[in-house]
């Protein structure tokens, strides 16, 4: 089968504890969802309120505010919006605490990003370009005030509650070790931006590809196991792909609906047969009774095993590398999709260095 593979998993009883450095986690307060990784960098998102207003609309929107975590990395923040069609020219205008900020002037949202992976736009996502002045006013506004809005008429807004703002921006502040300097996001200080260094990321390497030719069936006692695990319901194919010589990587999808389902991941011995349950280890910080989601393995390359939750709505997403001895974490990521964040800006709680043999440096 071409492209990608996903599985959704109902048990991953081989679940092992990660000896990987902690990610520093999320904090969720109000309508604030903010992320830090290991590296330092950190991403806010300030989440709509829309349907107060129209309870038919389905537009949302989002403020993202996004700073790498080394001294003078500059603050990126942005206004993202789902709205009707034939309206994102506006003009739109910022309300702040019932009433218009004049001097915020008016924009208009346009369908431009930079660099998207393919297939992540959506003909209803829209980003306002603001200029320095609109930035600062923005930034200002979310710090004072309790309350947001952007309007072209009464019917054609996107609402912003402000309160857990301290929390949030306080708290990304902490963790990127601005507190108290000007260049924090909260309560500003006099004190010089003087960073320790910057943590260095895990580097992993990828084990070499393998021939995928002439891959065996899957063992009969391991068919008969998916019939056991799929309850009746139809085993759609095998996952069945060579990570080593005579190791091969399997597991048996059952089909409900529109998804698949498999109760286990395992790898088999090709020459006797003999299988077992992998142990993929558990991103930093997480337990294993929380990770539970869907697989998808990277066109067909058995040394990349993404898992994300079903149907890539929300949860915490991560990716494993095969290196030759196991697989290692390579990152950790969190999802919000069911409400309303493109997929492009999924929030990276770990990362690492991927070093893969088969690629140019």
């Amino acid at each position: 089968m071409a492209g990608f593979v996903k599985v959704c998993i109902a048990s991953l009883a081989a679940l092992c504890v990660a000896t990987a450095a902690q990610a520093a986690g999320v904090r969720e307060t109000g309508a604030w969802v903010t992320v830090c990784d290991n590296l330092r960098t950190c991403t806010a998102f300030l989440l709509s309120d829309t349907r107060r207003h129209d309870r038919t609309a389905e537009s949302v929107a989002y403020v993202m505010l996004h700073r790498e975590g080394g001294a003078n990395a500059p603050l990126d923040l942005d206004l993202i919006s789902h709205i009707d069609a034939g309206v994102e020219n506006g003009p739109w205008a910022l309300w702040v605490d019932g009433r218009r900020d004049v001097k915020f002037g008016t924009l208009n949202l346009q369908f431009s990003f930079t660099d998207p992976p393919d297939g992540y736009l959506e003909p209803s996502l829209w980003k306002a370009f603001l200029t320095g002045a609109q930035k600062d006013r923005l930034l200002a506004a979310l710090r004072q005030h309790h309350a947001l809005s952007l309007r072209m008429t009464d019917r054609h807004r996107v609402d912003f509650q402000l309160a857990g703002a301290a929390q949030a921006l306080g708290w990304m502040d902490a963790e990127q070790l601005r507190t108290g300097m000007d260049s924090a996001l909260w309560r500003k200080g006099r004190k010089p931006e003087t960073l320790p260094p910057l943590p260095v990321a895990p580097k992993i390497v990828l084990a070499a590809k393998v021939d995928q030719s002439h891959l065996p069936v899957p063992p009969a006692a391991l068919q008969e196991f998916a019939r056991a695990s799929c309850k009746g319901a139809k085993i759609s194919w095998f996952v069945e792909q060579r990570l080593a010589p005579n190791l091969i990587l399997s597991a048996p999808a059952c089909e409900e609906t529109h998804l698949y389902f498999a109760s286990d991941l395992f790898v088999v011995d090709e020459t006797t047969g003999a299988y077992h349950a992998i142990a993929l280890p558990i991103p930093p910080g997480e337990a294993p009774a929380t990770f539970r989601a869907g697989v998808t393995n990277e066109d067909q390359d058995p040394r990349y095993v993404h898992l994300s939750p079903p149907d890539n709505s929300c949860g915490r997403g991560a990716a494993w590398v095969w290196t030759g001895s196991g697989f290692a974490v390579q990152h950790e990521r969190l999802v919000l999709a069911c409400r309303g964040v493109f997929a492009f800006h999924d929030m990276t709680l770990y990362r690492t260095e991927r070093v893969d043999p088969d690629k140019p440096h």
